[in-house]
């Protein structure tokens, strides 16, 4: 078995934003490639914005020599560029004030290329509601602890939003690329960031049924008038291009290429995050009882963002919820273990990435105060299985790497 540390030390340098802008772009004096694609620009505008804001906007500001450089972050400050500060996962004030200077910065003529460079957290760090601010805190409040997934959590959003769902750029003529480090299961541009640069599949239909769905008829009402006034999200951008350029998917192949006896099961592991980890562990015992699908010693690799339905006050997130789950599922005396751990460093609304497991197994009521309390983190912090390492300065989801003696 790997080290702790030695495979968090692997999984952030394979997550890092920097390095897949290295990979993904080549910059030139006349423009940039991507791929086989070219755009001509010799006075670019420059967004960053994300959890891994910082990182992107630093590769910007070392590469472009006549560019405009914006970061939007949750506090770090990149020397040379102007710095926008926000907040996640909560929308505010200052998620407001970055959406108008970006879309102040996008009408000028002063740039003839627009590059965003997109990473998980843009949906709350650039925000400009069409309903008031407070309202629509206390609808994100409620959406961020239904349960419910990403996916739909910003289909109510965009159609809440004067920016989302492709709105910034309805009416622009330049050309808009956007290089995005995804956190979304699938890749999904138009949920990644709140799909920003992309149009929007989904409609104000789909959106009222979540509201009819978690019974918010505020909301439902706030999404009929909002409809009423700014009509339909776009459906075509004919001048936006996005580009994917650092995955879970990607994380994961560098890993099993390195871990011995190593294979991935999936990267877009969803549902309840308690299930989730029943899961994980159901796969674990037979590999343990029939040796199927992989006989032992074996590396399960996964990824993913499971859903956390929240109950109560206490400290809790999707890793902590899974590591429930996990050791209340996987057979007693299974010689195994198991890293869940959040890639930006911050799980649910705890100080910690995820928890590092092994030798446990509990029973369900051992264990049904601290889930029905969401307090879970502190059944880990006992027990000293809680992984910490602080804001990594990047997003590419959850990683799950599971051994199997």
């Amino acid at each position: 078995m790997v080290e702790e540390n030695e495979i968090l030390s692997k999984i952030l340098r394979y997550s890092d934003p920097y390095a897949a802008l290295e990979e993904s772009v080549r910059v030139r004096r006349d423009g940039l490639s991507i791929g086989n694609d070219f755009y001509l620009t010799k006075h670019p505008l420059i967004v960053s914005l994300g959890k891994a804001s910082h990182k992107m906007a630093k590769w910007a500001i070392e590469k472009f020599e006549n560019a405009k450089v914006v970061s939007v972050s949750l506090g770090e400050k990149t020397p040379g560029v102007e710095n926008i500060l926000s907040t996640h996962p909560n929308v505010s004030e200052n998620s407001v004030r970055a959406a108008l200077r970006i879309s102040e910065l996008i009408n000028s003529d002063d740039y003839d290329l627009l590059l965003f460079l997109i990473s998980g957290g843009a949906s709350a760090m650039v925000e400009n509601p069409a309903i008031p601010l407070e309202d629509y805190i206390r609808i994100n409040y409620r959406l961020i602890r239904s349960g419910l997934d990403i996916w739909k959590i910003n289909t109510v959003r965009k159609h809440l939003s004067l920016v989302k769902g492709g709105r910034m750029f309805s009416s622009t003529k330049k050309q808009v690329v956007s290089l995005i480090v995804s956190d979304v299961p699938g890749d999904d541009v138009s949920t990644i960031g709140g799909g920003i640069t992309a149009p929007d599949p989904t409609s104000y239909h789909d959106a009222i049924r979540i509201a009819e769905r978690i019974g918010d008829n505020q909301l439902k009402n706030f999404l009929l008038k909002v409809q009423a006034e700014l009509g339909e999200t776009p459906k075509e951008l004919k001048n936006v291009r996005n580009y994917i350029i650092l995955n879970n998917f990607k994380v994961l192949s560098r890993l099993a290429n390195e871990l011995s006896n190593s294979f991935i099961l999936g990267s877009e592991l969803q549902g309840e995050a308690v299930e989730a980890g029943k899961f994980i562990a159901s796969i674990v015992n037979s590999i343990h009882d029939y040796k199927v699908p992989h006989k032992s010693p074996a590396t399960l690799l996964l990824g993913g963002e499971p859903d956390v339905t929240v109950r109560g006050k206490g400290v809790g997130g999707r890793n902590s919820e899974l590591g429930i789950g996990f050791i209340t599922t996987v057979r007693k005396g299974v010689n195994y273990g198991l890293i869940a751990f959040a890639t930006d460093g911050i799980d649910g609304n705890s100080d910690y990435a995820g928890v590092s497991l092994g030798d446990m197994w509990v029973d369900e009521v051992d264990v049904k105060d601290y889930l029905e309390s969401s307090n879970t983190y502190a059944y880990f912090e006992v027990n000293n299985r809680c992984i910490k390492t602080g804001s990594t300065g990047t997003n590419v989801n959850n990683i799950y790497i599971v051994y199997i003696k």
